[in-house]
Protein backbone atom coordinates (compact mmCIF):
# COMPACT_ATOMS: atom_id res chain seq x y z
CA UNK A 1 0.00 0.00 0.00
CA UNK A 2 1.26 3.47 -0.81
CA UNK A 3 -0.23 6.71 0.45
CA UNK A 4 0.99 9.92 -1.13
CA UNK A 5 -0.09 13.42 -0.36
CA UNK A 6 0.74 16.89 -1.46
CA UNK A 7 -0.27 20.37 -0.52
CA UNK A 8 -0.25 22.94 -3.26
CA UNK A 9 -0.38 20.70 -6.30
CA UNK A 10 -3.70 19.88 -7.88
CA UNK A 11 -4.31 16.49 -9.47
CA UNK A 12 -4.75 18.16 -12.86
CA UNK A 13 -1.15 19.47 -12.60
CA UNK A 14 0.47 16.03 -12.36
CA UNK A 15 0.40 15.15 -16.09
CA UNK A 16 2.42 18.31 -16.80
CA UNK A 17 4.75 18.12 -13.77
CA UNK A 18 5.72 14.42 -13.84
CA UNK A 19 7.48 14.62 -17.24
CA UNK A 20 9.39 17.69 -15.99
CA UNK A 21 10.65 15.67 -13.01
CA UNK A 22 11.49 12.67 -15.18
CA UNK A 23 13.49 14.79 -17.63
CA UNK A 24 15.38 16.60 -14.87
CA UNK A 25 13.91 20.01 -15.69
CA UNK A 26 12.38 20.14 -12.22
CA UNK A 27 14.81 19.17 -9.45
CA UNK A 28 12.71 17.74 -6.63
CA UNK A 29 15.54 16.59 -4.33
CA UNK A 30 16.52 20.22 -3.77
CA UNK A 31 12.95 20.97 -2.69
CA UNK A 32 12.90 18.42 0.16
CA UNK A 33 13.84 19.95 3.51
CA UNK A 34 13.89 16.68 5.48
CA UNK A 35 13.21 12.97 5.10
CA UNK A 36 11.75 11.18 8.07
CA UNK A 37 10.59 7.63 8.52
CA UNK A 38 7.11 6.55 9.49
CA UNK A 39 8.16 5.84 13.07
CA UNK A 40 9.16 9.54 13.27
CA UNK A 41 5.73 10.79 12.19
CA UNK A 42 5.20 12.77 15.40
CA UNK A 43 8.45 14.64 14.82
CA UNK A 44 7.37 15.29 11.23
CA UNK A 45 4.11 16.86 12.41
CA UNK A 46 6.00 18.92 15.02
CA UNK A 47 8.27 20.31 12.28
CA UNK A 48 5.25 21.07 10.11
CA UNK A 49 3.47 22.90 12.96
CA UNK A 50 6.59 25.02 13.57
CA UNK A 51 6.78 25.86 9.87
CA UNK A 52 10.13 24.07 9.59
CA UNK A 53 9.02 20.95 7.77
CA UNK A 54 6.92 22.35 4.99
CA UNK A 55 8.78 20.30 2.38
CA UNK A 56 9.34 17.08 4.28
CA UNK A 57 8.97 13.52 3.03
CA UNK A 58 7.80 10.69 5.28
CA UNK A 59 8.99 7.28 4.11
CA UNK A 60 7.96 3.82 5.35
Amino acid sequence: MEIAGSLGCRAVDYPRVIPMVESGKLKVKELVAAQLFLDEINEAFDLFRKGEGIRSVVAP
